[in-house]
């Protein structure tokens, strides 16, 4: 709510320097510590024999891969939240990775009737993912005041830092809550049943 406040506030005041500062050091800071949580988790996922034995590969891959973006989709959630705009934030995850992801299924189980594996419904999934969240970036910079680009950066990181770790932590649950879930399931069901519900996230 930091990050919102903030961005609401520099929007009222015209204070476009410290908004353009705000996002990037929110998306900085929100990023490294997002790729070095997902490098971390992705080596353990894949060296521990009991982790891999239950949950395919491709899942852990894919999971530590959409780690960073939803991090960063929280970031750009709360920003087009502070500029008024909550709905167009919600748009990218709610309505166009699930429309491409379900398009994308439909069109390769329509040229091959065999079906589809595991493997390429996590990285159909992912692909989804990815272009919501760039759908997302330029949602983003459409709602963006024009100012603000050509507004030199300023910097409040005392206040700031509260802001990117709130963000941080948003990112990070909402990519676990997706994760636990699949590792809970590992244990009850076959690894191509897990790689189905993993690719259906």
């Amino acid at each position: 709510k930091l990050a919102v406040r903030e961005t609401s506030i520099s929007v009222k005041q015209k204070r476009w320097g410290y908004l353009r500062g705000l996002i990037g050091y929110s998306s900085r800071k929100v990023l490294l510590t997002a790729v070095v949580i997902a490098i971390t988790f992705g080596l353990l996922g894949l060296i521990q024999p009991g982790i891999t034995a239950k949950v395919p590969k491709n899942a852990v891959i894919v999971g530590c891969l959409l780690l960073p973006l939803m991090s960063l989709t929280g970031v750009r959630q709360a920003f087009l939240q502070g500029l008024g705009h909550p709905i167009a934030g919600q748009v990218p995850e709610n309505v166009i990775r699930p429309v491409l992801f379900l398009i994308a299924l439909l069109i390769i189980v329509s040229a091959n009737p065999a079906g589809i594996d595991t493997t390429k419904a996590l990285w159909i999934n992912f692909g989804a993912t990815l272009v919501a969240f760039s759908a997302g970036i330029i949602l983003l910079f459409r709602f963006l005041p024009r100012a603000v680009a050509n507004a030199r950066p300023a910097t409040k990181r005392r206040v700031w830092k509260d802001a990117a770790f709130a963000l941080m932590l948003l990112g990070i649950l909402q990519a676990a809550n997706a994760q636990i879930s699949t590792i809970i399931l590992a244990f009850f069901r076959s690894s191509e049943e897990v790689g189905l519900f993993s690719a259906a996230l």
